[in-house]
């Protein structure tokens, strides 16, 4: 990838370019800071990603270093860029594409569901749109958690946390316990 071009978006922890692996177009992110903590997120992220590939979730190639020492992930590109940026743009998308779209995204995350894993950064800079077919596809796992780290429960519970639309506030209420 070419540092000189301009970005295809810009976040709070790293920027993303167009490269090219393995002979394959790719989305580059390229994080600012090259910290141990960001490591750590980095290193969880791309384990969850690579733990729960869906068509509707956006597929992780490889996360390496380079030269300079930044860490570096490389992704699926998804040349239709960010929802957030369509949703500015002119013309309006159709109501036809706004519904595919939703579907495209609880279809992700009902997948994310099954496995016990929650996205926690739903937003439209975390969808991305395909351009030649305008599906869309979840993003940005640095936030996720899966059902056991966020609650731990010491006995077995047989409970669809997930069955009205939100976890359960008993869940919640044990988590902010947990994090005094």
């Amino acid at each position: 990838f070419d540092r000189a071009q301009r970005p295809l978006g810009k976040g709070a922890t790293a920027a993303v370019y167009r490269g090219t692996y393995r002979g394959q177009d790719c989305a580059v992110k390229v994080f600012h800071e090259s910290t141990a903590a960001i490591a750590n997120i980095l290193e969880r992220e791309v384990h969850m990603m690579a733990n729960v590939q869906h068509t509707s979730l956006l597929c992780v190639l490889a996360a390496c270093t380079d030269w300079r020492k930044q860490l570096l992930v490389v992704a699926e590109l998804m040349a239709g860029g960010a929802l957030s940026d369509r949703l500015l743009s002119k013309p309006r998308l159709a109501v036809a594409q706004r519904v595919s779209i939703a579907l495209d995204v609880a279809q992700g995350l009902h997948h994310l569901h099954q496995l016990g894993v929650i996205h926690r950064d739903v937003k439209p800079q975390n969808i991305l749109l395909q351009q030649a077919d305008g599906c869309a596809k979840l993003a940005d796992f640095g936030l996720a958690r899966t059902i056991t780290t966020i609650c731990r429960i010491d006995t077995p519970v047989e409970v669809d946390y997930y069955r009205h639309g939100g976890i359960l506030p008993a869940v919640l209420r044990n988590f902010l316990k947990e994090q005094k």
